[in-house]
């Protein structure tokens, strides 16, 4: 890169139509100064590439009168720039005044997480910005042209907006600052977090062949995998990726963005792998890859893990060939889990155990001399508190333990302490093991009416409700806590940006969190595996889809343009699936489902997602087009999880994402052929272009054959001319394909008359006749009441507050909850669980139709807690709220029914 330092007008290189260029790295300071004429306001701190870091109050003044003899049409200022963090009044390069009515100059810079590029012609400052949001920490190379006819902008040497003007720029008459790294005028300052490694101004706009070189050199590291990385024991993890063509590969890492360790990739092939070793416990690090390409080394975004999500349990160093354990351990998987241990004699089965596996011991004895005992040689060890606890308790006939806790039950003695039903009591479900002195060893199945939530509502079916019965509980009262502890807080976003929903089948918890995922025991919170992986994040579900869904082996993630497919137990990738060939290079991975043998995808266009999470950023603000538009997808396609291959694609129109459903083989959803708007679409639309030639499509879900097709009726309440979608669901049972939409009122102007609707579009399965379209009135228009997903029995429909009857469509005679802030609703086969009683976490009862709740537990804005695997489950989703004392922690509650506690019967004074 060419480090001109300064030129002024009149002091022009040959062949160059540069007029000024400044580069802040260190090597063109003294002291403050940028040489030849610019001056940093705060000491300039240094990257470990030479940049210098924006941060705090630091920006850089220039001498104002070159502003004011840069060209006034006919220019082009290009900057290479890395932001940090998102803000109002993002400046990378200005002259700007913004004052009232006089708005004067231009700003090369961004507002919120959009690029723009600002300018006036004597009236108001005119603004070009992305349609999509950047990712922070990532570099980007920005050019804002003028012509004197239209102002462009370019990103990365592709025109992502442009409009008309005309006029020469108008600038400030006033004394006005000229300024990089920040926005400052005459009464505001706004600095920003980053780094600007070049900013550049010339006299002439960009020819398509220097657009394409730019292009090309602001590529970076080009991925097929994205990176990851893995946590594998405390101070160890892995980090892997795959990339697009093979060569040397290099990584530097550490705690700060200076980075620091370097290491090398021992491949020269397409796929890396580097262990980091001796990492600090709770620490952020950060990290970026090298690639050698024809042209020189390119990097990859700083990218970031945290230490503090490591939970990964100390390996042992003791007796790992202690037979009885070695019989006890066979064919259990090699995770971490917990073993319980009633009755000791000399310790050493106990710790063979946890030496032998990865699973957190805990022991009960009767005999206290005995404990002490073996309690001072791990502690000398340093085992006691960590994978090994001791416990004295005097009656081993019961241990005060809940049920269904332990992946290993078993005992030291010839003889059981306690009757073989507390053992098998204390035995995990869905494989867990008790193993009896006599060699008898039995598996545990599931807990009886048990169901599983596969994907974002539960089945693919997006019902909300799985068939679990939580042993038949109606009450918050009928359950208790089954387990409590990690994650906490500092894992997730936050409650506000409505992400993915977690998952739960086959014993094991599947969790989201800021760009990172972790997988725990169901049954006793013991974490499996944890995984850090920056492109992963995806919000705003309501108007999208979620970005993994879950069988009984592989865990589905999309990942840009992959589905990841991992190994459920171990975290560990087995393939990935790429989108269909004419999709690959301009899409990424939208919809995603399994079912059966089928696995099922879609093509969404690259940065349509919504990733944004800082500010505004609720996404159910009534009427407003940036919190109505849905994710579209141009296709959709299925693979074989038998063969892994592609099987069928479809493509004919713009399927919006929400309303995708899936159910015993047939795919149904909702499809735009409006041709304007395929053909001019960012992938990301508002209702008011949408909601035009729409189809009701339902297709094989094994080959891709349309079933039926119908046209879709017209809405009860939008109408060409006033109102707006707020939100569009699918859902199937077993006899329809159900459409649930929240429809809003406008007077003709435009403006929201404060009344909505739920209005509910019923198809037969069969052929796709509409069997009724009905409508219920929302409660309120604000904190998620008007964009609730419906909860789907065969029989009924719940939307906030009532719902309608199947197959009729009658509105039902009762409402439900009172359902209170931002959370979408489930249920069991006994009621609905929601957020209601004092915002907190509530069971309403089908039967006695009134609600019970747990004080001081708060759930996401969305969808963060389940009923699954025959337990009540609540990772942590409420970090970031600051309406309560809430605890922000993960548990899960256990029916009294399955926990060996006699269920209560409901009282008088209860029901009252």
């Amino acid at each position: 890169m060419k480090h001109l330092l300064f030129a002024l007008l009149g002091i022009s290189t040959a062949s160059s139509d540069i007029i000024a260029e400044w580069s802040p790295l260190k090597s063109q300071f003294e002291n403050s100064d940028l040489k030849p004429s610019g001056k940093a306001l705060e000491t300039p701190e240094f990257d470990t590439t030479g940049n210098l870091i924006f941060a705090n109050k630091q920006h850089l003044i220039l001498p104002e009168e070159i502003a004011k003899k840069l060209p006034k049409q006919n220019i082009a200022i290009e900057a290479r720039v890395r932001i940090d963090q998102s803000q109002r009044w993002g400046s990378i390069a200005s002259y700007s005044q913004d004052n009232g009515s006089y708005e004067r100059g231009w700003i090369l810079g961004f507002n919120g997480d959009q690029f723009s590029f600002r300018l006036s012609t004597g009236g108001q400052l005119l603004e070009v910005k992305a349609p999509q949001s950047f990712e922070p920490g990532h570099w980007a190379h920005l050019l804002g042209t003028y012509d004197g006819k239209k102002i462009s902008l370019f990103i990365n040497g592709v025109l992502v907006a442009t409009r008309i003007a005309s006029g020469p720029i108008v600038l400030p008459d006033i004394p006005t600052p000229f300024v990089i790294g920040a926005y400052k005028d005459k009464d505001e300052f706004y600095p920003i977090n980053g780094r600007i490694s070049s900013v550049t101004i010339r006299n002439s706009l960009p020819t398509k062949k220097e657009l394409v070189a730019i292009a090309k050199k602001s590529a970076g590291v080009a991925f097929s995998v994205r990176p990851a990385v893995r946590f594998l024991s405390p101070g160890k993890a892995l980090l892997y990726w795959e990339a697009s063509h093979p060569g040397k590969a290099i990584i530097a890492y550490g705690p700060t963005r200076k980075l620091g360790t370097v290491l090398e990739s021992t491949s020269r092939d397409l796929r890396h792998q580097l262990l980091l070793e001796n990492l600090q416990p709770h620490t952020r690090y950060s990290y970026r890859i090298s690639s050698e390409t024809d042209d020189g080394p390119v990097f990859s975004p700083i990218y970031e893990f945290d230490t503090s999500m490591n939970y990964m349990p100390k390996g042992l160093v003791a007796d790992k060939t202690h037979p009885t354990a070695t019989v006890y351990l066979a064919d259990l998987p090699t995770q971490p889990g917990f073993a319980v241990v009633v009755g000791l004699t000399d310790g050493t089965l106990t710790k063979a155990i946890a030496a032998q596996s990865q699973l957190n011991v805990t022991a009960f004895d009767d005999d206290l001399e005995r404990i002490n005992k073996l309690r001072k040689e791990l502690s000398i060890e340093g085992l006691h508190g960590t994978r090994i606890t001791l416990i004295h308790l005097p009656d081993l006939q019961k241990i005060p333990l809940t049920s269904s806790v332990g992946n290993l039950a078993c005992t030291e003695r010839d003889t059981l302490p306690c009757a073989p039903a507390e053992l098998t009591r204390l035995t995990r479900a869905n494989g867990g093991r008790t193993a009896l002195p006599d060699g008898t060893m039995t598996s545990r199945p599931p807990l009886p009416g048990a169901g599983e939530w596969t994907h974002q509502y539960g089945p693919p079916s997006n019902t909300a409700y799985t068939g679990e019965r939580l042993g038949g509980s109606q009450a918050s009262k009928d359950l208790e806590l089954q387990w409590i502890g990690r994650p906490g807080g500092n894992f997730g976003i936050d409650r506000q940006p409505r992400m993915s929903a977690p998952l739960a089948v086959n014993g094991r918890l599947y969790h989201q969190g800021l760009n990172r995922l972790i997988a725990l025991d169901a049954f006793n919170g013991q974490i499996l595996w944890g995984m850090e992986i920056p492109d992963l994040r995806r919000v705003n579900i309501p108007h999208d889809c979620a970005n993994w869904c879950v069988d009984d082996n592989f865990l589905y993630v999309a990942v840009k343009d992959l589905l990841w497919v991992l190994d459920g137990s171990t975290g560990e990738r087995v393939r990935t699936l790429k989108l269909t060939a004419d999709h690959r290079e301009s899409h990424e991975w939208g919809y995603i489902a399994q079912e059966g043998d089928a696995v099922i995808g879609s093509s969404v266009r690259m940065g349509a997602e919504f990733k944004k999470y800082f500010g505004d950023a609720w996404y159910d603000k009534v009427g407003r087009d940036s919190d109505t538009a849905n994710i579209l997808s141009d296709n959709i396609f299925g693979y074989s999880k038998s063969e892994w291959k592609g099987r069928w694609s479809y493509g004919r129109g713009l399927i919006i994402n929400p309303t995708i459903s899936l159910s015993d083989g047939k795919l149904c959803f909702l499809e735009c052929r409006n041709p304007e708007l395929k053909s001019d679409t960012t992938g990301r639309e508002t209702t008011k272009d949408l909601w035009k030639d729409i189809y009701t499509v339902c297709l094989d879900a094994n080959t891709g054959k349309t079933i039926w097709e119908k046209p879709f009726p017209q809405t009860l309440l939008k109408t060409d001319k006033k109102g707006f979608i707020q939100v569009s669901y699918g859902a199937m049972t077993s006899k329809g394909f159900l459409v649930t939409l929240s429809e809003g009122d406008t007077d003709e102007q435009g403006k929201h008359t404060g009344k909505g609707i739920f209005s509910y579009h019923y198809f037969d399965l069969a052929n796709g006749k509409l069997n009724f379209q009905s409508q219920t009135n929302w409660r309120i228009n604000h904190h998620g009441a008007h964009i609730s997903h419906p909860v789907v029995y065969e029989d009924r429909v719940y939307t906030d507050p009532t719902g309608i009857s199947l197959p009729d469509g009658k509105v039902l005679d009762h409402k439900f909850g009172p359902r209170e802030g931002c959370s979408a609703v489930v249920g069991t086969t006994y009621g609905l669980l929601l957020r209601g009683i004092n915002r907190c976490l509530t069971f309403w009862s089908h039967e006695e139709r009134k609600p019970t709740h747990w004080p001081r537990l708060r759930p996401s804005c969305w969808l963060s807690f389940l009923p699954s695997q025959g337990l009540f489950l609540v990772p942590e989703g409420g970090g970031g709220c600051s309406c309560g004392g809430w605890m922000e922690t993960s548990l899960a509650f256990i029916p009294k029914a399955n926990s060996g506690i006699p269920l209560a019967p409901i009282t008088e004074e209860a029901k009252k």
